[in-house]
């Protein structure tokens, strides 16, 4: 048994704009699904290398010679290198010269969120990242 053409056509006629009725339904899911992905996956890397700077930072502080400007200078170049700036770098102690061995060293690096994100301040709203790194003085 052969359909006539003329049945064909109307068939067709029905199904014309679903795909574009689909794809104005999907698109908008799709990207915000992307645009999250990507915001996820840069905050991640934000507070990776937040946590590789103050890792860094504390274990100059404590063999080259006490040095906290050496320690500051180190991983603010090694967050610049990976694209991040405005990120706070404290000691604690502030005074690491008159410390004896066995003295724990902490060193916190601190940044807001929407300073390094791709979305809007509104978004994030006034939360900060926070890594501590913890060594002994040798």
């Amino acid at each position: 048994m052969t359909i006539l053409p003329s049945v064909r056509r109307n068939r067709r006629k029905k199904h014309r704009g679903a795909a574009a009725v689909e794809l104005c339904l999907c698109l908008p899911l799709f990207v915000v699904v992307i645009a999250g992905s990507m915001e996820t996956c840069n905050l991640i890397h934000l507070r990776e290398s937040m946590c590789v700077a103050s890792y860094e930072a504390a274990r100059i502080a404590v063999k080259n010679g006490k040095d906290t400007e050496k320690a500051v200078q180190q991983s603010q170049e090694l967050l610049k290198a990976r694209g991040f700036e405005d990120i706070q770098i404290t000691f604690d102690p502030k005074n690491l010269a008159d410390l004896e061995p066995g003295t724990l060293v902490a060193v916190q690096l601190s940044t807001p969120t929407h300073s390094q994100s791709l979305l809007p301040k509104s978004v994030l709203g006034k939360h900060q990242f926070v890594t501590k790194t913890v060594f002994v003085m040798e």
